[in-house]
């Protein structure tokens, strides 16, 4: 990992690997699925393929906020498949800087810590790294049984 994409649910900065991201979108009509997980928000239909958004603020069990403005799906490919993750503002690409890394917390604000691989820390904010391999695979676990 040698960049990443900072992006904010509710008041917390996530970051992302960007080479695991395929395209960001407008978060536009998202259909239910009605016997899904309850972090799964829908399904999309992205250019004639069926995409499943994760809702990162209910996984990470944030609690719901006023949105301001329109969110954004980050779309990432994980093993032969696409998936959304709902975010509600990207901030910037960073480089990783290995001074800056910390392991990551056992807890914190209800966030369980098996999602993250580390918080990076700048000036401003304290960035949540995401653990794609375990987001994306208690995903797909999910939706395969």
């Amino acid at each position: 990992m040698n960049e990443i994409a900072v992006f904010k649910v509710d008041s917390i900065w996530f970051g992302l690997d960007i080479s695991a991201i395929r395209e960001i979108t407008s978060a536009g009509y998202i259909t239910p699925v009605y016997c899904g997980a309850p972090d799964i928000a829908g399904i999309i239909n992205l250019r004639g393929q069926i995409v499943t958004i994760l809702d990162l603020s209910k996984k990470f069990a944030i609690p719901p906020s006023k949105k301001s403005g329109k969110q954004l799906i980050i779309i990432i490919h994980y093993v032969k498949e696409s998936i959304g993750l709902l975010v509600d503002a990207i901030h910037d690409i960073l480089p990783i800087k290995k001074e800056c890394l910390e392991k990551k917390p056992s807890h914190l604000e209800g966030i369980s810590a098996e999602y993250f691989s580390g918080v990076m820390k700048t000036p401003d904010m304290l960035i949540m790294l995401l653990d794609l391999e375990k987001v994306a695979a208690a995903e797909t676990k999910g939706k395969n049984q």
